[in-house]
């Protein structure tokens, strides 16, 4: 997660460094950085895939391999928000 964050805060620094190297020359020129983006579309179309979905006896037997405490964490519309009674005050 800390590498996600950090590459994506790096981005920002270069698109906002290339940027104001473009409105130094024309303001409007700064808006062609954004026009960069239209290229790589086509690529992260063919990169970018979703997972496989489960059936739903896939997704029961995943989450009963789950400990309960952190189905308690990840089951947010489910009846597993509150692993225990003594541990009530943790989601409160």
């Amino acid at each position: 997660m800390g590498l996600q964050v950090s590459a994506r805060n790096f981005g920002g620094f270069v698109a906002i460094f290339f940027a104001g190297l473009l409105a130094a020359i024309a303001p409007h020129y700064a808006f062609l950085l954004y026009g960069l983006a239209v290229f790589f579309l086509p690529l992260m179309w063919q990169v970018i895939t979703d997972p496989p979905r489960l059936s739903a006896t896939q997704q029961a037997a995943q989450a009963s391999a789950m400990p309960r405490r952190w189905r308690a964490a990840c089951n947010f519309g489910g009846n597993d928000l509150v692993a225990d009674a003594d541990q009530s005050h943790l989601f409160l």
